[in-house]
């Protein structure tokens, strides 16, 4: 492995975010401060993110000022499949106002759609005033809600904002195993990203060692299940060993600088 100059600027705090279909609004209780477990899984996932609502549904919403009558059609709508009942979905004041609580006690900024394609520009400029396992939290309020394995990854990824990228390659490495180093307040971190089903060594240069500080780990590519993420104590070495199916970050010591 080869490592070179540190390069571009830092990772933004927020760089990391969730993406909903705008009808998951039709809920106005989801995206609530009063939703204290989906605050905590947000706050766990990055102290600073970004929300984007729209996607397909984005299209066929539309706004109204009153306060809802009847109870909403449902309580989670994960990414649309094009199966979803798209007509007849509203969001109201009140889901606005309370997504705005929730910004306000998750610390979190939002990208938010609006039905330009179907609907109109005075109704756009009064409103603008899931389940799948890419869902990183899947559930409903009455049943609890779950972290999905994108969770894991989005908190594995949260460790480097503020970082800076430097120029990293591997020799005689699969195409399934990917390097990444950071630079972060003057100190260096490794990261292996091993897609494979055998354990990866990655010699390291003369006087460079590493140590695993945390680990993200699947039982397979594919896994929907088990997926795990753990802090490491581990001691230095010239080799990082990366076993299969795991992401894992290497404190890095380099004795030549």
């Amino acid at each position: 492995m080869t490592i070179g100059d540190s390069h571009g600027e830092p990772i933004a705090e927020d760089f990391v975010g969730l993406s909903y279909e705008s009808a998951q609004l039709a809920n106005p209780e989801f995206f609530s401060a009063k939703n204290k477990q989906l605050v905590r899984l947000f706050r766990e996932l990055a102290p600073h993110g970004n929300l984007r609502i729209g996607g397909g549904s984005s299209e066929f919403t539309t706004y109204s000022d009153e306060t809802p009558s009847e109870p909403p059609p449902f309580e989670v709508l994960g990414p649309d499949t094009s199966k979803t009942v798209k007509h007849g979905t509203v969001t109201s004041a009140v889901a606005l106002q309370n997504l705005r609580s929730f910004l306000d006690a998750t610390n979190w900024t939002c990208l938010y759609g609006l039905n330009l394609g179907q609907g109109t520009i005075e109704n756009a400029v009064r409103e603008g005033g899931g389940n799948g396992y890419y869902t990183p939290i899947a559930g409903a309020p009455s049943t609890g809600l779950i972290r999905r394995p994108e969770f894991f990854g989005i908190r594995f990824a949260q460790r480097f904002v503020g970082a800076r990228a430097v120029d990293a390659s591997l020799q005689g490495a699969s195409p399934l195993v990917d390097v990444f180093i950071f630079e972060k307040t003057g100190k260096g971190e490794l990261v292996l990203i091993n897609k494979t089903p055998q354990s990866f060594r990655c010699s390291l240069s003369v006087g460079v060692t590493a140590s695993a500080v945390l680990r993200l780990h699947a039982p397979t590519i594919d896994a929907k299940a088990g997926v795990q993420i753990s802090s490491m104590r581990e001691a230095a070495g010239s080799v990082a060993i990366a076993p299969s199916y795991t992401a894992t970050v290497y404190g890095l010591v380099d004795r030549n600088s």
